[in-house]
Formats: C-alpha cells, sequence, structure tokens
C-alpha cells in the first residue's frame, strides 16, 4: 500500500479531521525510529494513518 493509498482509505473510514491530523502525526512520529534503526520508513509510516474500522472499546461515536 503506498501513502496515497493509505491517505484515501483513511478519508474513507475517519470522517473527523482531528482523527485524521493526529494519524498523520503519528505517521511522522513512526517514521524517526525507523530511520534511527536503518528501517523502512514507509513501511513504518504507514502503521499511523492505517484506518480502523471499528472504534476502541469506551469510544464514542463522534470520536470516529
Amino acid at each position: 500500500m503506498t501513502g496515497r493509498e493509505a491517505l484515501e482509505l483513511l478519508g474513507q473510514h475517519v470522517r473527523s479531521e482531528r482523527m485524521i491530523g493526529h494519524s498523520l502525526a503519528s505517521e511522522a512520529v513512526m517514521r524517526a525510529p525507523a530511520r534511527g534503526l536503518g528501517r523502512d520508513e514507509e513501511e513504518w509510516g504507514l502503521a499511523g494513518p492505517r484506518p480502523v474500522t471499528a472504534p476502541p472499546a469506551g469510544a464514542s461515536e463522534r470520536d470516529s
């Protein structure tokens, strides 16, 4: 999956702009250790914006 594909998928499943922003920030956070460890930054970065199809237990509807 490419970053563009992940972003499109995220947009299909997440409506909250705040959650999308959080996901993109998570992508940046995941890239840093990948770089430090000599790993694939693109692969590690995709862990941030990957959409979750169901909200975590205890999350309200407005959080998704």
